[in-house]
């Protein structure tokens, strides 16, 4: 039988560090796709073990082609780890993957809202596995 310790990781806070959103013709829209990756999410962590806190850095494009805006946010997520885990490799994986994955429905909720005040059709982020992205493992 294995003891329950607990969630591993826990959600101290978060705040956006960078956001870029605009609204462009049709024309500079269709050139800056061409040009710019937008399918993509960029995930940098950092941790001190010693001092049982860790952090996540989430960098994701969005788009609305229907009404021609492109934008990319940066959130940080910063993260708790739980005195139970004491292996330190296992405690980064916690945070990529673990936290990634908390702190990404919150940027899902960020562009929604972002977007909503520019036009009334939002702009929603596709729903993510960070289990099958990261090997599950």
């Amino acid at each position: 039988m294995t003891e329950n310790i607990g969630p591993v990781i826990r959600l101290s806070g978060y705040r956006i560090f960078n956001l870029e959103y605009n609204s462009y013709s049709s024309q500079e829209f269709k050139d800056k796709m061409a040009k710019d990756d937008m399918q993509n999410i960029k995930i940098a962590s950092s941790m001190s073990f010693e001092k049982r806190i860790g952090q996540i850095k989430l960098t994701t494009s969005f788009f609305n082609q229907e009404n021609n805006q492109i934008g990319t946010i940066t959130v940080l997520g910063q993260f708790r780890i739980n005195d139970a885990v004491t292996d330190e490799e296992k405690a980064k994986n916690y945070i990529l993957q673990n936290g990634s994955a908390m702190i990404y429905p919150y940027v899902r909720a960020m562009v929604s809202m972002i977007t909503a005040l520019d036009k009334p059709d939002v702009t929603v982020m596709p729903t993510m596995n960070f289990s099958e992205a990261f090997g599950d493992n």
